[in-house]
């Protein structure tokens, strides 16, 4: 229910895998990386379970799939067969935690395996079950909560079936690796979703009985970015033939929604607004007339780049100022990167390469393999830097991206780095930190799909030739050195060495793309006079990701009740919105 683009297409693939448009599948995302991680999640909450609550009996489920199957080898049936053993085994009641529960509801037709279920006394004395389900995010989203209404509504149909007055409580969610540790769940009551469950799944069943396979998908824009998943490519396919505003570099879903219903639907049509029509066209729409402006000027700069096969660029009117704020040059002045996660294992560290060049390209780095070993590199770097400024007090810190400012604002945070809270506390307030993604952003409009350092480097750079090539590369290499290392450092690994000259080359790519901001920016200034006076003329450049990575901040304090409930009006708005169609 993520995406009804996807589920579309899941189908096609799986009963026609001979169509053209099966054969635009792509990897999975990151490998197996979450699929593994995810995993993990599962096994810490069995060992918080064996090893914090001894007193409660586990019961381990997941043989009954291939039981049944030796049984009968129909679908139906064996998924039946399989449920029907399992129901078996909660009805005995001889344990507490039931671990990987096969589910099936001939009815609405919905077949899953539940990661645990858990079965409590209730306040009547008799029984109640609650459901609960790993995740590897640390946060809940809508449709994590429309797994776990399925299997309560499964559960639900099964027990009355049985004649049995159990009923299923609660369904809960087990959000990351430390919640597993912790056996920490966060519970909502499983009637406060299932009718909302039930609305998105009649629509949902109603879409797969229409399913043609001669027709069109369902519009794979309503989906966001990262729910495309392996149908990434296709998506991108549709959007390029089609024209659509959700080529628009910046554009968001809710934008593209406002300006079809104003009947502009291809990126060629916005560009073709004129600005004297914008404020008629902002009071239609709903959009600011500012956020108009950028956009009606990115699709403008896309399309003069489809053209013209070289990317088009226009100085933006705050580019003066933005390029005046750049400090001047310093002897001193370093280009900063790391490489990190978003959801490390408890204990491993976040960020496990801090990597720096110099202006002469000297390069440094500091690993780290665990927590307490990242707090050291990031004193380690601070004491380099502290050294470092006392020679050339000018300095700066260029990095590309809010993440690099981001990890120091956690490491403020952290108990454990008290000790250099000043030290990173004066990086804040005397500005050392210079990230070059917001001067491109306020100081050049670029006819590029992205504003990533990959999109943008091939200005002022020949291709890479690492063989990682990006931070999802570095994420996937890392995971795979930790499962499996092939040496205990950069030197003496193939992956580690790997993950480090990418790191260098991100480094001297941000020096690189400083020195050619300074130039062609210098040079358009000066051949335009005031960059705020134009709003026509396009000025040609050359061209190629998508804006930095931007990782989740999992570090910022959450109010786990809070966030289910804002999970819970999410799911309550789609469900509204899938009646309304």
């Amino acid at each position: 229910m993520a995406s009804p683009f996807v589920s579309w297409m899941n189908r096609l693939l799986k009963e026609c895998p001979d169509d053209p448009r099966c054969a635009f599948i792509g990897p999975p995302p990151l490998g197996n990386f979450f699929w593994v991680r995810g995993e993990e999640v599962e096994q810490r909450l069995l060992r918080f379970f064996r090893c914090e609550r001894p007193e409660m009996k586990i019961m381990d489920l997941k043989h009954l799939i291939g039981e049944a199957k030796r049984q009968t080898t129909i679908e139906g049936p064996w998924r039946a067969v399989a449920t029907e053993m399992a129901l078996e085994e909660l009805m005995r009641g001889e344990a507490d935690v039931y671990f990987q529960v096969p589910l099936y509801h001939p009815e609405l037709g919905l077949f899953g395996i539940a990661d645990f279920i858990l079965r409590r006394p209730a306040a009547d004395g008799g029984v109640e079950f609650a459901i609960w389900d790993t995740k590897l995010a640390l946060h809940p989203r809508p449709y994590f909560l429309t797994q776990l209404a399925a299997y309560a509504e499964c559960l639900e149909f099964l027990l009355r079936a049985r004649g049995s007055e159990a009923a299923v409580e609660s369904i809960g969610l087990v959000l990351g690796e430390s919640a597993a540790d912790h056996g920490l769940a966060h519970e909502l009551s499983a009637n406060e979703v299932r009718p909302y469950f039930r609305q998105l799944w009649a629509r949902f069943r109603v879409a797969q009985e229409h399913f043609d396979p001669a027709g069109s998908p369902p519009d794979p824009a309503d989906t966001a970015t990262a729910a495309l998943s392996q149908w990434s490519p296709y998506a991108k396919k549709l959007f390029s033939e089609r024209d659509d505003l959700a080529l628009v570099a910046g554009l968001t879903r809710l934008q593209r929604r406002k300006l079809m219903a104003a009947g502009y639907d291809t990126m060629h049509s916005l560009a073709s607004l004129r600005p004297s029509q914008l404020k008629r066209f902002s009071k239609v729409t709903g959009i600011g007339e500012k956020s108009l402006q950028k956009l009606r000027l990115q699709a403008y700069l896309q399309c003069q780049t489809l053209s013209s096969g070289r990317t088009a660029s226009r100085l933006r009117p705050g580019a003066r100022l933005a390029l005046a704020a750049l400090p001047a040059v310093d002897k001193g002045d370093v280009f900063f990167d790391l490489e990190g996660t978003p959801l490390p294992p408890p204990q491993a560290a976040r960020e496990y390469l801090l990597g720096v060049s110099t202006r002469d390209g000297v390069y440094h780095d500091w690993w780290a393999h665990d927590a307490e070993k990242e707090r050291d590199a990031f004193r380690d770097f601070l004491s380099w830097l502290k050294e470092r400024r006392r020679r050339f007090p000018a300095l700066h810190v260029y990095h590309y991206g809010s993440y690099e400012a981001s990890a120091f604002r956690r490491l403020r945070r952290d108990p454990g780095m008290q000790d250099v809270f000043d030290d990173i506390t004066t990086l804040f307030q005397e500005n050392v930190l210079v990230d070059l993604y917001a001067v491109v952003k306020n100081s050049l409009a670029l006819g590029l799909p992205g504003y990533g350092l990959k999109n943008i480097e091939h200005f002022y750079r020949p291709k890479r030739e690492t063989e990682v090539t990006g931070g999802a590369d570095s994420m996937v290499v890392y995971q795979q050195w930790m499962d499996d290392p092939d040496g205990h450092d950069w030197q003496s690994s193939g992956k580690l060495h790997s993950i480090r000259d990418y790191n260098q080359d991100d480094c001297e790519s941000t020096r690189q793309l400083l020195s050619w901001l300074r130039r062609r920016c210098s040079t358009l200034l000066s051949s335009r006079g005031d960059a705020s006076a134009t709003d026509g003329n396009e000025e040609e450049a050359d061209g190629e990701e998508e804006g930095p990575d931007e990782v989740v901040d999992n570090w910022k304090a959450a109010n786990p009740a809070a966030e289910m409930q804002k999970a819970l009006r999410a799911l309550k708005k789609a469900a509204s919105e899938a009646c309304a169609v």
